[in-house]
């Protein structure tokens, strides 16, 4: 590979991932609220944080993503803030919540979407 391409090759998959400040939890009873970073790629999302001072990480492959939809309902919300909800292929659910300005929650959804969706 010519080294021009290589070079243009890493600055796309560069620019294809995006990184947000963000709480979560799982729908699960007991499931703890977790606070970190959401690292959006083009083939994977990754949550990293911890819980009580404990680290946790979570990869979620595209194909596991079964639906992303945003609730701003009352009861969606968490800690006042709107939700994305994470419907995983298992048929758990996670929320996903910005800690970032709050412009940033459509821009989370419309990126996982994408990825959910095969869209690059």
């Amino acid at each position: 590979m010519a080294p021009d391409a290589a070079r243009l090759r890493a600055a796309d998959t560069t620019c294809m991932t995006k990184t947000y400040a963000v709480s979560w939890r799982g729908e699960a009873p007991g499931d703890e609220r977790r606070v970190g970073k959401l690292v959006v790629g083009a083939t994977s999302a990754s949550l990293e944080g911890s819980a009580n001072g404990h680290a946790y990480s979570r990869t979620i492959a595209a194909g596991d993503l079964a639906d992303v939809r945003l609730d701003r309902t009352t009861a969606g919300r968490v800690h006042g803030r709107p939700s994305i909800v994470l419907s995983l292929a298992s048929g758990s659910l996670l929320r996903v919540v910005s800690l970032d300005q709050p412009g940033t929650v459509p821009e989370i959804a419309s990126r996982l979407a994408a990825l959910a969706h095969g869209e690059r």
